[in-house]
């Protein structure tokens, strides 16, 4: 299909070197991997481009979902891509899935939060012992913190893991109506594994939330195991390709060594050891989604923006005084709408690229002992997690310019926008968030009023606080 002259001569008058920039959004190797993504997925028979997702039901939209997914691990393990440890095979996957499907998909919290929970938490044994059976996906897994009463406050949560000497075997329990499990993706009908967040609890005393490796189906059958009622909980705004489930334990057993203990142990004989580290150890799954939905925002954000951009290139309205109707995207207002959209797409594209960037050579530093760093990155991941809220005022604002096309799902603006809706919420609400960076902040600049060298990232607080004034 020949290229509509408005567009053609749009790009013609243009001064940026596409080509740059793309380097510079993904690095020359990033893009070069993007674009064969995109052109492997294009030519895949495997991938039949022209089925209408907005249109399915969520049984059958679920049911191609899956299979699309699999399609992306084989061809993944065909190009040499299946080593978990590998951020590109990460990257190269979200490449094929955003080529082929738009939204979230049954496995990404197997991916995005499941796996590096074992890599983070898990003893060099336990990684040997579970890693391997993650990658070939005979464990499908996903991260089961949040509960029907308690989110962003996880020391509130109310899952108990009580442990049983006698047996070698933690007991977990859900106590009330509010303790149940509710909203991990994956776990409504993929997930046969989770990584579950509970208190602790030893000899009646609680030793605070631990994360534990929990079998939930049978791996034959995929029937629930006996203890345990698991189940989708259906239709949600949007993003219905992921299963959201609801859990609950009724006095279920795992074994001692299913607690993952690289920072705290639980010998045979009920002695809990933790080693000194800050308790934020144990979010860092939670720290790790929330850079993704930094940019992922940008992402969706740039996509609505495209289209609204490319449609207002084309679009003419109202003749002017010679009898030609201008471009809409010649209309200052028209402008006002877009151009904060675009910039604002930028912006949390390079601070997500930022952000995480910052998340691996902070994990570094954990990894060698260094745990100084984590009240940074907790303040970090959640003030732009918080920020990024705004891509979805900004994709509404596309949408409207776009004006009743815009509403139509054939512009693909709505399904980005149920699509991106939810990351104001989930991995913490965005207000939240913003009280929590707010407290943060101020114990840092009480630090910096004190003389304390701050982290990287907020040292500018030092130049910020008068030294001949001291904080309350």
């Amino acid at each position: 299909m020949p290229t509509n002259t408005d567009i053609a001569a749009e790009r013609a008058n243009s001064n940026i070197n596409a080509r740059d920039l793309t380097f510079t959004l993904y690095g020359e190797d990033g893009a070069y991997r993007r674009k064969l993504a995109f052109e492997r997925a294009d030519k895949d028979q495997a991938f039949e481009k022209s089925k209408k997702f907005s249109l399915m039901d969520r049984d059958k939209l679920y049911d191609e979902a899956i299979r699309m997914e699999t399609v992306v691990a084989q061809r993944l393990q065909e190009y040499g891509y299946n080593n978990s440890k590998d951020i590109q095979t990460f990257l190269d996957r979200g490449y094929f899935l955003s080529a082929v499907f738009l939204g979230v998909h049954p496995f990404a919290i197997h991916f995005g939060g499941f796996i590096p929970s074992i890599l983070g938490q898990g003893t060099p044994e336990q990684i040997q012992e579970f890693l391997p059976k993650a990658e070939c996906m005979e464990y499908i897994g996903t991260y089961c913190q949040t509960e029907l009463s308690h989110g962003s406050f996880v020391r509130g949560l109310e899952t108990t893991a009580t442990y049983d000497k006698s047996t070698e075997e933690f007991i977990l329990h859900t106590p009330n109506l509010s303790a149940i499990k509710f909203w991990p993706g994956g776990l409504g009908r993929s997930c046969n594994y989770a990584v579950l967040m509970a208190q602790l609890v030893i000899t009646g005393k609680n030793y605070g939330i631990h994360p534990f490796m929990c079998q939930l189906r049978d791996l034959n059958t995929h029937q629930p195991l006996p203890g345990v009622e698991v189940g989708d909980i259906n239709y949600k705004f949007g993003g219905n390709a992921l299963d959201n489930g609801y859990l609950i334990l009724t006095h279920y057993r795992i074994p001692r060594t299913h607690l993952l203990m690289k920072y705290a142990q639980v010998s045979p004989d009920g002695t809990y050891t933790r080693q000194d580290v800050p308790p934020q150890i144990a979010y860092l799954s939670m720290t790790f989604l929330r850079t993704i939905l930094v940019t992922a925002s940008a992402s969706s954000l740039a996509k609505a923006a495209t289209i609204a951009t490319r449609y207002s290139a084309v679009r003419r309205q109202t003749a002017n005084r010679d009898g030609i109707e201008p471009q809409i995207l010649d209309y200052q207002t028209q402008q006002m709408k877009l151009f904060p959209a675009i910039c604002t797409a930028y912006a949390l594209h390079f601070s997500g690229a930022a952000l995480q960037s910052a998340y691996n050579d902070i994990l570094a530093s954990v990894g060698n002992g260094d745990m100084s760093r984590l009240s940074e990155l907790h303040c970090l991941t959640s003030g732009l997690k918080a920020y990024s809220d705004i891509s979805s005022h900004h994709i509404e604002v596309c949408r409207r310019s776009c004006g009743g096309h815009g509403y139509s799902h054939a512009s693909g603006i709505p399904d980005i926008y149920q699509q991106n809706v939810i990351n104001c919420t989930v991995e913490g609400e965005s207000t939240v968030l913003y009280l929590q960076v707010g407290r943060s902040l101020v114990k840092f600049l009480k630090k910096a009023d004190s003389g304390e060298k701050l982290p990287p990232a907020l040292a500018f607080l030092s130049e910020s606080s008068p030294p001949q004034q001291s904080l309350p």
